[in-house]
């Protein structure tokens, strides 16, 4: 059995403490998870560092996890914990990009869905802005990944020309994203951005989350591993993974409802991120903890072992030694 590997991790359902309830099953445990530490509606930056220690502090209480820290660090049987944004504060500097590094900061995105002062997310129409091209600089100075997964098409693009453009040393990936050419979906990336992410050897995880797989009624789990299938076509099997954005809880069905609405009334008050309930396959609420076993067990029946331990494991793991060679 091998570790499994995610770049989207909830360690709990969204506003609770990162404490996961039960224990995690055997087998393909997981063994690295990239999790986001402060929800993406805190935009001061006080408010978000203070947030962001917090989460950490209570997330390494769980058994068994520990901070990511060197690629060749990874003990059996424990689970290695990446802390990422999924957005950006108000008013960020260079200097707060360092700051946020030293906190443990290693993964983080300009926008999550609409207009910020440094580009544009997935919900909006425009590109990269000055600001953003400062924190591109910064995040390189100090091997913070840029996240592309809540982004717009053209601030994706425009970053890509700025890093090529003054050859800057950061890596990239979409830590959370489904594949646009499979299913039409605002948060899902064209292959054109796959392209541009296997040019710079970057990595993409694939979600779980079934609106951005397929309409409501589909066989999800089937519709995910064609999204896994088409990403591997256009990057290489040995940069796609899986970013689950799921919640390694068991939860009721009615629990599952209430965690959809919590998050729903956050971020589609107008259905402009177009999502349903449910928003995962119920194996995957009711068994949350064996998330692992399911979904290399999905993948299995479809896909040759090597390129599943690939999927499941290895890439992520890979990535990551090579994005963050000075963590120490």
């Amino acid at each position: 059995m091998y570790p499994f590997a995610d770049s989207m991790v909830f360690l709990a359902p969204q506003g609770r403490e990162p404490l996961i309830r039960g224990k995690l099953s055997e087998g393909h445990q997981l063994g690295l998870a990239v999790c986001t530490s402060v929800a993406p509606f805190v935009t001061d930056k006080e408010a978000l560092l203070s947030a962001h220690a917090r989460f950490v502090r209570v997330a390494l209480t769980n058994p068994g996890m520990y901070q990511y820290r060197c690629s060749k660090e990874h003990p059996n049987q424990k689970t290695a914990l990446v802390f990422g944004l999924q957005h950006l504060p108000k008013r960020v500097v260079a200097a707060d990009i360092h700051t946020m590094k030293a906190a443990g900061v290693d993964i983080a995105t300009l926008a999550y869905k609409e207009d910020t002062e440094y580009g544009v997310g997935c919900l909006g129409c425009g590109g990269l802005k000055p600001a953003g091209e400062e924190v591109i600089r910064a995040m390189a100075e100090v091997n913070m990944i840029l996240d592309l997964s809540h982004l717009n098409e053209q601030t994706t693009i425009e970053a890509f020309r700025l890093i090529e453009r003054e050859r800057l040393g950061i890596a990239v990936c979409a830590t959370h994203s489904a594949c646009r050419e499979v299913f039409t979906h605002p948060r899902n990336i064209s292959d054109v951005i796959l392209q541009l992410i296997a040019k710079h050897n970057g990595y993409v995880g694939i979600p779980l989350v079934n609106p951005f797989l397929c309409i409501k009624s589909m066989h999800y789990l089937r519709c995910f591993v064609h999204h896994v299938e088409h990403a591997v076509r256009i990057l290489g099997k040995e940069r796609v993974g899986i970013g689950s954005d799921a919640i390694y809880w068991n939860l009721s069905e009615r629990e599952a409802e209430r965690n959809y609405n919590d998050m729903a009334s956050l971020v589609n008050k107008d259905d402009s991120f177009r999502i349903y309930f449910p928003h995962y396959s119920r194996i995957v609420y009711e068994h949350g903890l064996e998330l692992g076993n399911i979904v290399t067990s999905t993948l299995i029946r479809y896909l040759p072992q090597q390129l599943v331990e690939c999927v499941c494991s290895k890439n992520l793991s890979a990535f990551l030694a090579r994005a963050l060679p000075s963590v120490a």
